[in-house]
Formats: C-alpha cells, sequence, structure tokens
C-alpha cells in the first residue's frame, strides 16, 4: 500500500489517511533481529575477505612510481593551492627573522643558565659504543671539520689590537721590576753555604796572576786519607799476538810495546783499558789460574772494558796477563 501525501499547501490530509500512512510505516519497520538477518544472509566471514584482497606483490606492482607521480602536486601546484586558500609562504630566513622579532635574548640569557641546562640534560645510554666507536674515528673527525679563513682585514686588526704594548699591560711584573726584586743581596740570601765568593770578589780576581805550576812540590808528607795512586794502561791489539800496552802520558811507555813486563807496586791501583774489544783480559797466578784477589772486572765481566788490580801485602811475587781467547797475548806481572 502507498502513503497519501499532499502536495498542496492548504490541503490536509484525513483522519483515515493520516491512519493509513501510520500503518504502512508500521509495517515497514524492521527490528534488530531482523537486521541483523539480512546482515548474516549478506556477509563474507575471514576466509572469503582474504580472498578478495590484494597480496603485497600486487600491490607493489599497482602502486609503482608512475601511480605516485599521478598524484602528486608540482611545487607551482601547491604553491597555487597555499595561495588559494589565504596562507602566506615563509622561507628560512623568514621564519628565522618572526622568531627573532619575538624572541625577549635578555630574558632568555637571565633564566636560561648553565644550570638551568645542566638539571634539564637527558641522560643519554649508548647500546652501540663499540660500532661508534669504529665509524667515528680520527679519519671521520678530520673530514667533517670546518675549515675557517679569517679575511685579511680581520687578520690586520687583529694584530694591530695585539702589540706589544697590549702584551706589556697584561704581565703583573715587567722587567724593571725583576731586576730591582733580583739583586746580589737576594741571590746570596738563598746560597747554601757559607764560604762561597760573590760576584764582586770574582770580578776583581785577575786572570794575568793565575798561572800553571809545572813542578809543583809538597811541603810535608801527603796524607792520602786511605786512598791509592792509581795509574792506567790502554791496551790494543797487534793482530792474535800480542797486546799493545800504552799511556796517556808516555811515563811509563815511551812508545807503544808489544806483550810488556809489568812491575806493580803493592796498595797502588792499575787499571787495564782494554780497547781491543775482542781480546778479553784475564790476571792469572804464575800456574795460569785465574787470580781475583783484588781484581775488578776480571776477563771484563761487566763489559766496561777496564780490568783493575790493586796487588795486597800477601800478593804472590809473580802473576800474568792472558788473553782467554789468544794463548800469544800474555805477559809477566811482577809484584814490588
Amino acid at each position: 500500500m502507498a502513503i497519501t501525501l499532499r502536495t498542496t499547501k492548504g490541503s490536509a490530509l484525513t483522519h483515515t489517511e493520516m491512519d493509513t500512512n501510520f500503518s504502512e510505516l508500521d509495517s515497514r519497520i524492521i527490528d534488530s533481529g531482523g537486521i541483523a538477518s539480512i546482515a548474516r544472509s549478506v556477509a563474507l566471514d575471514s576466509a572469503e575477505a582474504f580472498q578478495l584482497l590484494l597480496d603485497s606483490s600486487e600491490i607493489v606492482n599497482l602502486i609503482d612510481s608512475n601511480y605516485i607521480n599521478s598524484f602528486a602536486l608540482d611545487s607551482a601546484a601547491t604553491s597555487s593551492l597555499i595561495a588559494g586558500e589565504g596562507y602566506t609562504k615563509y622561507d628560512s630566513a623568514d621564519t628565522m627573522g618572526i622568531i627573532d622579532s619575538h624572541v625577549d635574548a635578555d630574558f632568555i640569557a637571565a633564566y636560561v643558565d648553565s644550570a638551568f641546562v645542566a638539571l634539564r640534560a637527558p641522560d643519554y645510554i649508548t647500546y652501540y659504543e663499540d660500532e661508534v666507536k669504529g665509524t667515528v674515528d680520527s679519519d671521520y673527525v678530520f673530514l667533517k671539520q670546518r675549515q675557517y679563513t679569517f679575511a685579511d682585514d680581520f687578520q690586520a686588526d687583529t694584530i694591530a689590537l695585539i702589540d706589544s704594548d697590549y702584551v706589556q699591560a697584561r704581565q703583573s711584573l715587567d722587567s724593571s721590576a725583576v731586576t730591582g726584586l733580583i739583586d746580589s743581596a737576594y741571590i746570596q740570601s738563598r746560597q747554601l753555604g757559607a764560604d762561597l765568593i760573590d760576584s764582586a770578589v770574582v770580578l776583581n780576581l785577575s786572570i794575568a796572576s793565575l798561572s800553571e805550576d809545572s813542578s809543583p812540590t809538597l811541603g810535608g808528607d801527603l796524607n792520602m786519607n786511605g786512598f791509592s795512586n792509581a795509574y792506567a794502561f790502554n791496551l790494543g791489539a797487534s793482530g792474535t799476538s800480542a797486546y799493545t800496552f800504552s799511556d796517556i802520558r808516555n811515563r811509563f811507555f815511551p812508545t807503544s810495546e808489544n806483550n810488556p813486563t809489568l812491575y806493580l807496586r803493592r796498595g797502588e791501583v792499575y787499571l787495564f783499558n782494554n780497547t781491543t774489544g775482542g781480546h778479553p783480559l784475564e790476571i792469572q797466578d804464575s800456574d795460569g789460574n785465574p787470580y781475583e784477589i783484588g781484581v775488578a772486572n776480571n776477563r771484563d765481566s761487566a763489559g766496561t772494558g777496564v780490568v783493575g788490580i790493586t796487588p795486597s801485602m800477601s800478593a804472590p811475587l809473580r802473576l800474568k796477563y792472558q788473553c782467554t781467547s789468544h794463548p800469544a797475548m800474555n805477559g809477566i806481572i811482577n809484584i814490588v
């Protein structure tokens, strides 16, 4: 049955027509059970829904770069849309200018101090420390360093400002002040000994009044305080057949001698400076056994090249020196 309507203004429905319309509307109302029944009759379950879906490969094939580009707006179209909506486009310089005009630098400096920043510093935990260290090496840092070039006029201004007067003005003591403080009295008060000669006395000494005494004499007995005279012999080699002996002042050996016989006094110190390098010197008794009493560094065991001997009062009348590598290099030592 159809619903009766009036389209002419002032023409009303009769009571019978209204009752008929209400009955017709009531018959067309569907309750929730009816709606659920209809939904179940046309709904898809999950398996049917999945069959209708596209997999990823099919989506990739459909939505490619051409598909995206067809829906993309170029910069001109974007600017046109922005202008059409009544907006103004700002670049980075415009944005910075707006920020600067609305920021009170003095206000920020007064409140955002080091304590403010430290209080709000975030705590970071690095989980990839080894990877970061491996990547950010010295080459990486050097590659990303900024190169600064100072203009010539700036450099010239700097040189003109930081001159000698600028440096001198910032020194705590100048040279005249130091000279006035560190004088001879200052130095004398800090000397360690009382028996020292100051500079004035040294300057008054005449170098011309000093001369070498070529023949000094003693006015009495010389007390050695337990020490002895020490004599040094320089040893070379004549092949593998002999040691060569000499001394620095040519007193014991006016000329070099091969395997000489030596006469050593008891209680005196004798040093054999062996410069051969390949002929170890050993002090032996008359039977060829190593003699160690009063001998230092026998066979050059310390590697210094110097063998020393101080004959004692009980030393035998005769010893010998011998190269431990070459039998022909030897000589007699008489103890007197």
